[in-house]
């Protein structure tokens, strides 16, 4: 054994090895080493497609993200980070990448500046690249179109004021997710209000079937002139499905993965679609007959007056209420004060307004609340105020008026009432409460309250538990603690042994709720198989995609080919859960989860 070395020894020995060697190669790399590199995955793209830009500082390991130039023509949005280190014929190759995803606005020639990286008080600038943005691709007939969007307005003369319906159109004919919708807007030149949620159905283009997703949003234009809306900008991923063999993996899966269900793959595209400016001539509104204190009410509404009680006792109070409602910017109404003689006291109360949809357009309706307090007897008219509004259809300026309704009041002349200091309620509220000391301490009048007390067994058995307690309870905490550090140090262990528990305690609970919906389960069960994955092979449930566990690199075959088929299996949930015409199966799909967990655990 004298002879033998110890295998951790030349471990250790190699360890050190490679420590000094990737120390004295940064010793001996010199500055000129270090360099920057910009690169794109194309460099002619469409309106539809987003650059894929990555910006690399060669000869580190770690650096600060770069200063972005400024890309007017693009939406810059900022991805991932990675980290590089090799050795190469004993020298440190060292690199980490910065990923940004940039967004065309408009076509065009442009050039991507240099991206500057700062290390250490020196700059490294990268090279500009030039960037050829083409139209959106043209189809000679739509049906040639996974997917195409469109948009349209319901006038485009309208008046300041009025309402126009703008209605934008996901025609599809694949499944899509991850769908994020853009609709800018001039601020200066429009208010916008939503119109609710989408709208879904089919609809035959061209002889081909399409779903359609209809969005209706609420223009108001609040300027004269010409101006336009801006292209919607919809952000997606589309979704196909190839046919393909047999999942990688044992025989013992192939039962399983021979499924239908589990034989088409999906590839995903990112896309985006754009639809057309719509240009809009936008009308002053008509200087005839518009009245001088026109308040801007564009729409057609009616208006409501009612008072609360018609008789009363000076001093009472009555309330006042008045409701404007219909289609248009109804928000925008006022309401004054109504104009009464100086023996009336009025409280305004806060407008409410109660929007709503009302034939696909925006509506509802805006209430005011006066409480009136008469403080002189007698029969009283009480003026109800004049709405004006103009109606688009019409053309015209419209009044509403409603007739003055009486109000009653009985009793004698009220005067207005003084706020008065009643000072024997301070006194009540500020006089504290006064304890005597015999509610505090009690009072000990016989000679033997003070004599010496002896301690009996039960006094004794008190004392020693007092004691030993304690203590037991120190001890049994520091062996828990042990236990929590154990397992903190040791919880890639812990997370795969319990694995298969937690998930058939899941599952177990889904099967017994018998009401739950298709989509539902699985949902739930594409979360209990990641939660599996990420206990079984250590990594965070939530920072993991179905292709990032199909790639895992480990070393053991078996957990590899796991892995891989729990990567499958995630990627197809994750195509029923998104698929509107997917028919879902949930027993079976919970049963054979199961089963195959199980079957999991057996060759592991």
């Amino acid at each position: 054994m004298r002879g033998k070395k110890h295998p951790w020894i030349s471990i250790s020995r190699q360890v050190l090895f490679a420590l000094l060697l990737c120390i004295s190669a940064a010793k001996t790399s010199p500055a000129a080493d270090i360099h920057a590199v910009a690169s794109v995955d194309k460099t002619t793209i469409s309106l539809e497609d987003v650059l894929e830009l990555k910006a690399t500082l060669m000869g580190v390991q770690s650096a600060a993200r770069p200063e972005m130039p400024r890309m007017p023509a693009f939406h810059v949005r900022p991805g991932g980070t990675a980290s590089s280190t090799q050795i190469i014929n004993g020298k440190v190759a060292s690199s980490v990448s910065y990923h940004y995803h940039l967004i065309p606005k408009e076509k065009g020639s442009y050039t991507i500046p240099p991206i500057v990286f700062n290390v250490a008080g020196t700059r490294y600038l990268t090279k500009p690249i030039q960037i050829e943005v083409v139209d959106k691709i043209k189809v000679t007939n739509q049906s040639n179109a996974d997917a195409f969007v469109e948009a349209s307005v319901s006038k485009t003369d309208p008046y300041v004021g009025e309402q126009i319906v703008y209605t934008f159109k996901l025609f599809r004919k694949v499944d899509a997710q991850n769908l994020e919708l853009e609709t800018p807007y001039d601020q200066l030149y429009f208010r916008k209000e939503s119109l609710g949620n989408s709208k879904k159905y089919e609809q035959v283009v061209n002889g081909v079937q399409y779903k359609v997703h209809e969005l209706p949003i609420a223009y108001f234009p609040t300027q004269a002139g010409k101006t336009s809306i801006p292209p919607a900008i919809l952000e997606l991923d589309l979704l196909r499905s190839s046919a393909q063999g047999k999942f990688p993996g044992r025989s013992s899966f192939d039962s399983f993965f021979n499924d239908p269900f589990f034989r088409s793959q999906l590839r995903s595209e990112h896309k985006i679609l754009r639809t057309s400016p719509i240009q809009l001539n936008v009308r002053p509104l008509p200087k005839k007959g518009k009245p001088a204190n026109f308040s801007g009410l564009v729409g057609d509404f009616k208006m409501r007056v009612s008072l609360g009680k018609t008789t009363l006792n000076t001093g009472e109070t009555t309330t006042l209420t008045v409701i404007l409602s219909g289609t248009g910017n109804v928000g925008e109404a006022t309401v004054g004060a109504p104009e009464l003689p100086e023996h009336f006291k009025i409280y305004p109360d806060q407008p409410v307004l109660k929007a709503d949809i009302r034939n696909s357009r925006l509506g509802g309706e805006k209430s005011f609340k006066f409480a009136l307090v008469p403080l002189k007897p007698g029969r009283w008219d009480i003026p109800v105020p004049t709405f004006t509004f103009f109606d688009p259809a019409r053309k015209l300026y419209m009044d509403l008026k409603a007739e003055p309704t009486s109000l009653t009041v009985m009793g004698v002349e009220a005067k207005e009432p003084l706020s008065q200091f009643d000072a024997s309620a301070e006194n009540r509220t500020n006089t504290g409460s006064r304890t005597s000391g015999d509610e505090l301490f009690p009072i000990h009048t016989d000679l033997r309250d003070f004599s010496n007390q002896k301690f009996s067994g039960i006094d004794w058995a008190l004392i020693l538990a007092g004691f030993t307690f304690p203590l037991a309870g120190y001890f049994y905490r520091a062996r828990r603690y042990q236990k929590t550090l154990h397992r903190q140090s040791h919880s890639a262990f812990y997370r795969s042994k319990e694995a298969l528990a937690l998930a058939l305690s899941r599952i177990q609970q889904l099967k017994d709720q018998p009401s739950a919906k298709p989509k539902e389960i699985v949902r739930d069960l594409s979360q209990i198989l990641r939660e599996y994955a990420g206990n079984k092979f250590d990594l965070d449930s939530a920072a993991f995609t179905s292709e990032e566990l199909s790639n895992l690199s480990l070393s053991d075959e078996e957990q590899l080919q796991i892995a891989r088929s729990l990567g499958a299996m995630l990627k197809n949930f994750e195509r029923l859960q998104f698929s509107p015409t997917a028919e879902i199966n949930g027993p079976a799909l919970i049963n054979t989860a199961l089963e195959t967990l199980q079957e999991f655990e057996k060759v592991s």
